[in-house]
This record gives structure tokens, sequence and C-alpha cells, in this order.
């Protein structure tokens, strides 16, 4: 995290996207992308924990929904970057409320120290080690020059609305955010082919990778039960 607050002169929340694209009938349907509501903050906590834990290739390695300890750090982790930063977002139907996708994101800052401590899980802790050496491999501050960037703790789209190009969406969407709050820079670290691929097609550049098998081999803790072990770890950014 950093120290980063968003201009007051942006309305919030705000809405950054709106687009269309075909539902299973072929009619055409509106969807926007907008800031997350500080009210409706456990509503997207309670997607994440739905959608994300379940799915996302670390945590289902390390079966993290189904160990308390795991699931209360990523609660915690999204409560604080959501109310500390406001800068998460979200993708609504129009005519409905529910979440259609969830972007859990936060500015993070150079000088930001992460306090070990806090964490109850070993495997969240192991999860974020393991980004931690990528950040080693691959210094984003000094190669970009930048003090903070725009940086996500999850990505999540409900599955009967999926291979719509919703995730492409909210990833597009940062750009819109960063410039008007004056990030320069986002940069996340995707975790499986699939991610990858949207993250090349949003326009973002590859920094870094290493196979989860590489990884492994770096320390015993870094060891994820992937079934593709050639599959990639990869860091990735995009200015603007």
């Amino acid at each position: 995290m950093s120290c980063f607050q968003r201009p007051d002169t942006i309305p919030y929340p705000n809405v950054w996207l709106t687009f269309e694209v075909s539902d299973e009938n072929g009619e055409l349907v509106k969807y926007r992308i907008q800031d997350l509501p500080i009210e409706r903050a456990e509503d997207a906590i309670n997607h994440m924990k739905t959608h994300f834990l379940t799915e996302e290739i670390e945590c289902r390695a390390r079966n993290i929904v189904n160990d308390e300890a795991s699931v209360e750090d990523f609660v915690n982790i999204w409560r604080y970057a959501i109310h500390a930063d406001r800068l998460s977002l979200v993708c609504l139907k129009e005519g409905s409320e529910e979440f259609v996708g969830v972007n859990i994101l936060f500015a993070e800052g150079k000088d930001a120290n992460i306090d070990w401590k806090e964490y109850k899980s070993e495997h969240v802790k192991d999860m974020d080690l393991a980004a931690f050496y990528l950040f080693d491999q691959f210094d984003i501050f000094e190669h970009y020059q930048v003090d903070h960037y725009l940086s996500e703790y999850g990505l999540s789209v409900v599955p009967k609305y999926r291979r719509r190009g919703i995730a492409l969406k909210l990833l597009e969407a940062r750009k819109q955010l960063c410039k008007a709050c004056g990030i320069k820079l986002t940069s996340t670290i995707f975790s499986s082919t699939e991610s990858q691929r949207l993250a090349e097609k949003a326009g973002f550049e590859k920094n870094f990778e290493i196979s989860y098998k590489e990884l492994a081999e770096k320390r015993s803790n870094y060891t994820f039960d992937v079934q593709n072990k050639l599959s990639t770890l990869s860091l990735y950014s995009m200015r603007t």
C-alpha cells in the first residue's frame, strides 16, 4: 500500500466504462464498470470469497477456501484495500445491482512495508513471498520511474457471465481510473495462462515470468500444486 489519496475532485462512485455485449440469447445487454461503493464493500468481499478463492490457481492449489485463517487474511486484505484507497472496480448489468465482476485494486507505494506478523495463514504469507520474489527480479519503480502504481488483490467474474469479455473490460477500465487519479502505471502478477492472455490483450507488457516448477525449486514454500507445472506466474505492467 502507499500514502496515495484519491483526489476529492473525482466523483465517487464514478462510472469509468460502459459497453454492450450479446447475452446467451444473442440480445445486446448494457454493462457498466464503476467504482465499488463503500457501502457495498462486504458484497464485493463475499463475491471474491465465493468465486476468487475457489478458482484462482494458487488459492486452489493451497485449498485456501477451506482454511479459516487464510480466508480471514484475504478478507482483511480486501477490506483494507477497499476502504483505504477507494480504487476497486465492479461491473454491473443494466437494470441490476448484482455484481457481475469485481476487481480489488489498491495503490502500491515505493516505501510500502509489509508486516508479516499480521498474517495468520502461512499459505497467504507464502503467496505474498512468491510475489515478492518476482518483484525482486524486476524492479517496477526503477524501470518505470514511478513512486506508486495501481495493483490488485484479485479479479473475478460470476461464471454465468464469463466469455463475454467482462474481465478484459475491467482491465481496460484501469486506464481511465489511473488517468483521472494521476497514476501513471498499473502492474499486476497474473497467475494463469488465461489471465495472462487477457492482460496482453488489454495492453499490458510482460516484465518477468517463472514457471511454477522453477519457482518451487527456489524455495520449498514457493510450491503450489498446480495441474500444469510449466504454467507460469507472470508480472505485467501497463503505462496509463
